[in-house]
């Protein structure tokens, strides 16, 4: 699953409500049903689904692949599921009101919403909520009342997706909570395309490429008598290759990034252990050097990930600075919000910390390196962001263990 920001107040013009439309909504069933019939009231699709695209970076918010047609995802289904099977905390009336509510709009392939249609189980605990709350900012998918309900179903706009999900050398996607696997159930996240054609295929390609650059390195440089440095340089320049394609590949914009994570950080399970015992053996002899170079070029990555974002957030912030009367308020929100997913790739997916992060800023303009620690501080300083490398959340390195068994490790 991949991790969303969206700024739920910045909502397109497209589905934006009047005062009017908030109260024929609130009215009920009688003028819902209109709503209900297809995506066409949802004002211009295609510029809509054109800003969920770019949101999403164009993969799946559920399973992260690169798999159209895509399409708008609600989030909580428009339509009810009141069938006689289904438990009592899977039934439901449909929560039509929310067809425009921004907060609502997922971007998926259509196999994920396919297999979740119009399906809504909450927590036997959770309070369902049968009719639109009273006001307007509790329709919100983050609102406490929302919340209540205690959904099953992972957003990836809230939901921190590494803390109930992890990949196994299979290419199979596990759960470690029940919410994770729910989600899994849902959306039918160990499909065939998902496992085999995909996430497997990926591990595979790792594995091979791995076993091929051991053998080329000790054909080549095995017997040779090196000193510390050559030996490193011999081994940067034999794995270049594959270390900066899976570390570029950790990055939130990329499909199936938190995949590309696990076999990059555990590559002893995902790729080693399934090798024989002798190119086993070469790599032994140089996984303390792996590491270092795993880093060095972990910190390049860092480097260029602050300084290619830097243009396109520094015009975006400067369009908002022409707009007359821009409130200190708003200007800081943006700010956070243009900031954040590269934020999320620099500490939790490369491994930095605010040091690397002062060191790595050095270079850039200052202007730039002002707009930098001013957003770093915005968002540090903001309870709803944890900004701490993903090993150390949670539970990871118990699901990592699990993986680890699952590859006979």
């Amino acid at each position: 699953m991949i991790k969303i920001w969206k700024n739920y107040d910045h909502v397109p013009e497209e589905i934006a409500l009047t005062f009017h439309d908030i109260e024929v909504l609130r009215c009920g069933q009688a003028v819902s049903k209109q709503y209900q019939k297809d995506e066409t009231s949802i004002g211009d699709l295609s510029t809509l689904r054109g800003m969920l695209r770019h949101l999403y970076h164009s993969t799946c918010g559920y399973c992260e692949g690169k798999f159209p047609p895509y399409q708008i995802e609600h989030y909580r289904p428009r339509k009810a599921k009141p069938t006689k099977s289904a438990m009592q905390w899977e039934k439901h009336a449909g929560y039509a009101w929310l067809c425009h509510e921004w907060s609502n709009l997922l971007y998926s392939c259509g196999a994920c919403n396919g297999g979740k249609l119009n399906q809504w189980p909450i927590h036997v605990s959770g309070q369902r909520v049968q009719k639109p709350p009273a006001e307007f900012q509790d329709w919100r998918a983050n609102a406490t009342i929302m919340q209540g309900e205690k959904p099953y179903l992972l957003n990836p706009e809230l939901d921190a997706p590494e803390e109930h999900l992890y990949f196994c050398p299979t290419g199979t996607i596990c759960f470690a909570t029940e919410r994770g696997e729910e989600t899994i159930h849902l959306c039918k996240l160990n499909r065939y395309d998902l496992v085999i054609r995909s996430r497997k295929y990926i591990i595979d390609q790792a594995r091979e490429d791995i076993r091929q650059a051991l053998l080329n390195f000790d054909q080549g440089y095995g017997g040779q008598r090196l000193s510390q440095q050559a030996f490193k340089q011999k081994l940067t320049d034999c794995f270049k290759p594959l270390i900066c394609r899976l570390v570029q590949g950790q990055l939130h914009t990329e499909p199936f990034s938190l995949l590309h994570w696990h076999i990059l950080h555990d590559i002893e399970i995902f790729c080693i252990a399934q090798l024989p015992q002798e190119i086993r053996a070469i790599f032994q002899k140089m996984a303390p050097l792996w590491r270092d170079i795993q880093c060095e070029f972990e910190e390049q990555v860092r480097i260029a990930l602050l300084k290619n974002n830097m243009p396109e957030i520094f015009t975006r912030l400067m369009a908002i600075v022409e707009q007359q009367a821009v409130s200190q308020e708003k200007f800081n929100q943006e700010l956070k919000y243009l900031f954040i997913p590269v934020f999320y790739d620099f500490v939790f997916l490369l491994g930095g910390n605010q040091q690397q992060f002062f060191h790595n800023i050095e270079g850039l303009a200052p202007i730039q390196q002002k707009l930098l620690k001013q957003a770093w501080k915005l968002c540090c300083h903001d309870g709803r962001w944890r900004f701490q490398p993903i090993r150390q959340t949670q539970g990871v390195s118990i699901r990592l263990k699990h993986a680890g068994k699952e590859a006979g490790t």
